[in-house]
């Protein structure tokens, strides 16, 4: 009542600035809200990433939160969750593309929800085998997942920069620290997850192996497929790096030679509440193991097909 009082005893042109004032204290608070409001929306709920050869694009849903320009081809970018909550990041790997200068051909970045980077990751292990390789991999694929401990850490599958065969698959914790690492001789074409009946995971790979190509005779490559535990090091079959022998749960061969593996996939085949694989060959033939590598069923696509094929368990 006081104030009111003293605002009817004002003069008019006072009455005038009170107004002024009060409504500039108003605006200012209000534009701080709306600003934090704005802030928060633009760097929060992040919901999509887009490549466009070394550019990135981060979207949410009010369009682009932040972008990126690398010197390096992006291999891949995902929005992941790597502290098991609502916290969101984004994962960038860089290739190499003649046209730019690549200087973080190779890298792993990791960045938070606004762009800002929290730390980045290289693979510096020396080439596991004699023969070509550029000496620097880069990462052509990765999955975040729990395989050991209560953290996510994530799963990468490196190949040679220029080409090379020398392939290696890599567990690094979530804050970009090496772990573990097994290597191939020969591409890796493709990672995958398999679900435990204990709900741990393992990891189910194809690709093609050089080495088991060159003691096989006939002209061609071998594709393979195996199964590595959560812990994993060592190399493949044949062993003919400098490594030790690998943790392969078990390693399978596909003859004849260039009978590709087309593609792999992971799901209860049999209906028994386990993951199961499908394998798809270019010869037409589909295989399923369970995740034992015991053979549940072969058929083939094209009734008429005589191709030969035989799935050799090398491991």
């Amino acid at each position: 009542m006081r104030l009111v009082t003293r605002y009817r005893m004002l003069s008019f042109w006072n009455k005038v600035g009170f107004i002024s004032s009060v409504l500039g204290i108003i605006g200012f608070f209000g534009g701080i809200a709306i600003h934090i409001i704005s802030n928060h929306s633009r760097f929060s709920e992040i919901t999509l990433v887009e490549n466009e050869q070394n550019f990135l694009k981060v979207y949410n849903s009010t369009g682009i939160a932040w972008t990126k320009k690398f010197d390096g081809q992006i291999m891949k970018s995902d929005i992941v969750n790597l502290d098991n909550n609502s916290t969101k990041y984004v994962l960038v790997s860089i290739g190499k593309n003649e046209s730019l200068s690549n200087e973080d051909c190779g890298y792993l970045f990791c960045f938070d929800e606004k762009g800002n980077e929290n730390w980045s990751y290289i693979n510096n292990n020396k080439p596991n085998y004699n023969g070509g390789s550029s000496h620097k991999m880069i990462i052509k694929d990765f999955l975040v997942g729990n395989f050991i401990g209560n953290e996510n850490q994530i799963l990468l599958n490196n190949g040679d920069a220029d080409g090379w065969y020398q392939s290696n698959i890599t567990l690094i914790d979530k804050e970009g620290h090496f772990i573990s690492t097994y290597w191939h001789p020969g591409f890796i074409n493709k990672i995958n997850v398999i679900k435990e009946k204990d709900n741990s995971l393992s990891i189910i790979f194809y690709g093609v192996n050089n080495d088991l190509s060159s003691l096989i005779e006939g002209e061609g490559y071998i594709s393979v497929i195996g199964k590595l535990p959560p812990i994993f090091t060592g190399e493949a079959p044949p062993y003919a790096g400098k490594s030790k022998k690998g943790d392969e749960i078990w390693y399978f061969a596909i003859l004849p030679k260039n009978n590709s593996i087309q593609k792999v996939s992971i799901s209860d085949l049999n209906s028994d509440g386990t993951n199961d694989i499908a394998i798809w060959t270019k010869s037409g033939h589909n295989i399923y193991l369970d995740a034992n590598g015991e053979i549940i069923g072969i058929s083939a696509t094209d009734k008429q097909n005589k191709s030969k094929f035989d799935l050799v368990r090398i491991k």
